[in-house]
């Protein structure tokens, strides 16, 4: 597969969104989107 300068067939993009109430993120094409509440005793396991 022909691919831009740059680019690979291993690659993955990640989105994250912010709120006052959640964490969203998703990791294209690695897997679903996953919610975390927004404090960091939910957040502080989900960050290797």
């Amino acid at each position: 597969m022909e691919h831009k300068e740059g680019r690979s067939d291993k690659d993955i993009f990640v989105g994250a969104d912010v709120s006052k109430a959640t964490l969203d993120i998703a990791a294209l094409p690695e897997g679903a989107p996953r919610q975390f509440t927004n404090d960091e005793a939910s957040i502080g396991p989900a960050l290797p």
